[in-house]
């Protein structure tokens, strides 16, 4: 094998891994790791994560160039959007908020909420975090040390993670004219649930491996969190001009209760492809395989026996929904739910009780897909009209774990046998 290695940010010791494998070609196979672990250093593990794929050798100012274009396409589909990081100052179509490193404390957390920018969290304080690497990519933000990571994904949901892996107190301090109430769920994964209100808007905190209290005093209302290994995500109901309120409600509460585990947002555009995954139960996780245009391809897999909903949302010019869709789970045909109230109630553990449904608000398409069983699967979404396509590697926009952040985006490899 002969590899070329074009433009590479990466760790120190995947750098002295990939150039020993140039002086000793059969090194990488021999670790298992093989040409696909070269171009994709996401891991086993994509979630909460933004990827780019493409086809095409590029330098890496043009890696980083595409992406930024193809993100401001994506705002354009309100998909998601770029996001920009100043001296503290995150700033995003749909997020908005000050980022202080030394403390790792959030201030003024705002969001999307119709025309205007809606404060949500006056602060949010981790305990013990000083911020090591903090990085933007493609449409998300993450700020991590060894046993800290905050993630903020620019998408109309305004998803925000904060997750540990040590005993942590987590302070969010939630401005007076909102409302919060804890409410109940089914839901298996997390402990303790809040929904906050105010007006028409409406999100939600998610509570996992946390005890919660409330503590209001003349400076407002607190919620501190703590814990070991604790995750804590907030979500909202997008708020486009009251567009869709009611499916996005129907979806909220899905979340809420448990049954969606993880939301995928693909774009593919002129044969590169661009994602924002966001997971929601982190027992599940997902890879994605691979993305052309009328089709998508991922593997999912988790531990647990539970069915879950996976929440696809796809653009036109991805997914061409005037032809009809085809699901596929492990190879076989999915059916095709008579409405949203059967796929959001969907059960069963066989695999002919796989189930999807699809709709559409405000020109994006929305594609619920229920896995009614768990070790590892692969599901593909494809339009009949679809051809076959050159399979594209993802090359790795953010690699996320505790303790590191690793930028690829700007490796490319290309592998073929010498004559």
């Amino acid at each position: 094998m002969k590899s070329k290695i074009i433009g590479i940010v990466i760790s120190s010791f995947l750098v002295a891994l990939l150039l020993t494998s140039l002086a000793m070609p059969g090194l990488v196979q021999a670790m298992g790791m093989g040409q696909t672990a070269q171009t994709n250093f996401c891991g086993d593990n994509d979630q909460n994560s933004s990827g780019f794929q493409s086809g095409k050798q590029m330098t890496q100012e043009q890696i980083r160039e595409r992406i930024m274009e193809m993100c401001q396409i994506g705002l354009q589909r309100r998909l998601f959007g770029p996001i920009e990081y100043d001296n503290g100052t995150v700033t995003g179509f749909f997020i908005k908020f000050n980022f202080n490193e030394s403390t790792g404390t959030i201030t003024n957390y705002s969001v999307r909420y119709g025309n205007e920018m809606l404060r949500v969290f006056d602060n949010i304080e981790v305990s013990d975090f000083t911020a090591k690497n903090v990085k933007v990519v493609g449409s998300i933000f993450v700020a991590s040390d060894e046993t800290h990571r905050i993630i903020a994904h620019n998408n109309p949901t305004a998803l925000l993670h904060v997750m540990t892996n040590s005993s942590a107190e987590i302070s969010i301090a939630i401005p007076e004219d909102f409302k919060i109430e804890q409410i109940n769920s089914n839901n298996t994964c997390l402990d303790t649930i809040y929904r906050i209100t105010k007006d028409d808007f409406v999100g939600a905190i998610g509570i996992s491996n946390g005890t919660a209290s409330f503590e209001e005093n003349e400076e407002g209302t607190y919620l501190h969190v703590s814990g070991n290994d604790t995750h804590l995500f907030f979500r909202m109901r997008p708020y486009f001009q009251e567009t869709g309120l009611s499916m996005h409600a129907h979806l909220m509460n899905a979340v809420i209760e448990g049954r969606i585990c993880a939301e995928i947002r693909v774009m593919v555009h002129n044969g590169d492809a661009i994602y924002d995954a966001q997971i929601y139960d982190h027992r599940y996780t997902l890879r994605i395989v691979s993305a052309v245009q009328n089709r998508v391809t991922l593997q999912v897999a988790s531990e647990q026996h539970e069915g879950r909903l996976f929440l696809f949302v796809l653009d036109n010019d991805t997914i061409n929904v005037s032809n009809q869709l085809r699901v596929k789970l492990d190879g076989n045909d999915v059916v095709r739910a008579n409405s949203m109230s059967e796929i959001l109630n969907a059960t069963g553990t066989s695999t002919s009780d796989a189930r999807y449904y699809g709709f559409e608000i405000d020109g994006l398409q929305y594609l619920l897909v229920y896995v009614p069983h768990f070790s590892e699967h692969t599901i593909e979404i494809s339009s009949l009209s679809a051809s076959s396509g050159i399979p594209l590697t993802w090359i790795a926009v953010a690699v996320i774990g505790i303790g590191a952040v690793v930028i690829a985006a700007a490796v490319l490899v290309k592998g073929g046998r010498k004559q």
